[in-house]
């Protein structure tokens, strides 16, 4: 998963990158320089991002970007041989990063452990009859999937 900033990026928008980044860190590459010239809905801006895609290896992409117009902005964006397949694009509201969760505070033990795969409940039936809130759904579930288990050993169970 590749992870950039955009020309602004909100306090809110830094904890959400950060958040990303640390359940996905063994599967992704953050960029965290201000990136000016990635405009994705634009014709001619996606450019970056797709360079960005080829030199990290990365076919799964979260940017974000804050301005007065579109504020706590959020692309996730899906790549096929390193060109931009798909885009949504989300803002964020009320939003609690993971350190700011009092169980979690100073807690490692609870913390999300390495390969680990977040539980997710869409709930009400509008994710599977409304087309973008569908997308929204495949597409985070595809940022959030981890490695496929083809196989579980038995555990043991010792008395």
């Amino acid at each position: 998963m590749l992870i950039l900033h955009g020309t602004k990026t909100s306090a809110v928008l830094n904890d959400v990158l950060a958040d990303f980044f640390h359940l996905k860190r063994d599967h992704a590459v953050k960029y965290t320089k201000k990136n000016d010239n990635i405009r994705p809905f634009e014709s001619g801006g996606e450019t970056s991002l797709e360079f960005f895609s080829l030199k990290s290896d990365c076919s799964l992409l979260v940017y974000g970007s804050h301005s007065k117009e579109r504020p706590n902005n959020l692309v996730l964006g899906r790549t096929y041989d390193h060109h931009i397949y798909d885009l949504v694009e989300v803002g964020v509201e009320n939003y609690k990063s993971i350190e700011s969760i009092e169980s979690y505070a100073y807690d490692k033990k609870l913390a999300p452990k390495l390969g680990t795969k977040p539980f997710f409940a869409f709930i009400g039936e509008h994710f599977e009859s409304v087309d973008e809130l569908k997308h929204l759904k495949e597409m985070l579930l595809d940022h959030f999937k981890g490695e496929v288990c083809i196989f579980i050993d038995k555990l043991e169970r010792r008395a």
